[in-house]
């Protein structure tokens, strides 16, 4: 077919000529379904939390809707902002300290573009950690409490491409008067037991989970996947949590120095399947025994033992 028409070609004079046709149809068009939406209201129900994260005693729940980091108890009551940053000024990707008292953040405008910043996780003034503009996402805090890592990403398709230069993983001291480049790859980074070496995913020919030392050099594959989209090491190191294909996993984190091949199928470490359906977003508590993840705008909460996390998965 051509210009929507059908057409014939002579193989051997190669001519093109139309073939005429006509059609009798009749197509009916149903009525549009509409539904009255109210939009000038001063309160209604947010249907997309993001970035939530459960705070190390498990009590409070940290998370970003409509582009603010809002702060609740996990059992119910009222939630409130945690910042007092401009309305033009988006928050994102909050993570709490090991101790529960600061959650550091990052933010973003159109025009200024983003910072690293941290705020008492009792709300109120935010410091800003970053000595220039840029695209800032996932930062996190070393278990002493002295360093944020976070990750500087590149611009471009929705983001101007100003401030772009040498994206990576980089550490911020506590005070924000130094910054540091770790890594050129990399994202999602996070800690285990140590303050010394920091945790992260990246991308070889599949997945991987990853670490380097805070110096900059020394770095370890630990793990590949094909399919996982998370990797969370416990506080203290000793286990792994994974999602993979919308589902979560957990399996005792080998510490020896060959990369293993990981996944929901995989029979060379005992893992355990926690969730049937769904599963993102996924933080410990303090004392490792307790997982947290998003479903839709639900929190799921399991318990682990030992046994459980160490039980072969059938």
């Amino acid at each position: 077919m051509s210009q929507g028409k059908i057409n014939k070609i002579d193989v051997d004079s190669k001519k093109v000529s139309n073939i005429p046709f006509s059609i009798k149809g009749q197509r009916d068009v149903q009525p549009a379904v509409r539904f009255t939406q109210n939009l000038d209201q001063d309160e209604f129900d947010v249907k997309m939390l993001r970035m939530a994260q459960v705070s190390p005693n498990g009590e409070k729940v940290v998370f970003e809707a409509l582009g603010k980091i809002w702060i609740r108890d996990i059992n119910g009551g009222k939630h409130k902002r945690l910042t007092r940053l401009d309305d033009d000024i988006n928050e994102l990707f909050p993570q709490w300290s090991r101790d529960g008292k600061d959650i550091v953040f990052t933010t973003w405008n159109d025009q200024q573009q983003g910072t690293v910043s941290v705020v008492s996780a009792r709300g109120g003034k935010a410091k800003v950690l970053t000595s220039e503009p840029g695209k800032y996402v996932e930062p996190t805090f070393s278990p002493d409490g002295d360093y944020i890592v976070y990750r500087k990403a590149r611009g471009g398709y929705m983001t101007p491409r100003t401030w772009s230069q040498e994206p990576g993983l980089y550490k911020v001291d506590i005070k924000g008067k130094h910054s540091t480049k770790l890594t050129a790859s990399g994202h999602q980074p996070q800690f285990g037991a140590d303050s010394d070496r920091v945790y992260f995913m990246d991308f070889g020919k599949t997945p991987e989970f990853a670490s380097i030392g805070m110096n900059g050099f020394e770095k370890r594959t630990h793990y590949t996947s094909d399919h996982a989209t998370e990797f969370r090491i416990s506080p203290n190191g000793e286990h792994l949590a994974f999602a993979e294909r919308f589902r979560v996993y957990v399996t005792p984190f080998a510490k020896h120095g060959e990369t293993i091949a990981i996944g929901s199928k995989a029979t060379n470490l005992p893992i355990s399947q926690l969730s049937a359906r769904a599963g993102e977003s996924i933080s410990w508590n303090a004392k490792n025994n307790q997982l947290y993840w998003t479903l839709d705008q639900s929190y799921i909460k399991l318990m682990l033992t030992l046994n459980t996390a160490n039980r072969t998965k059938k």
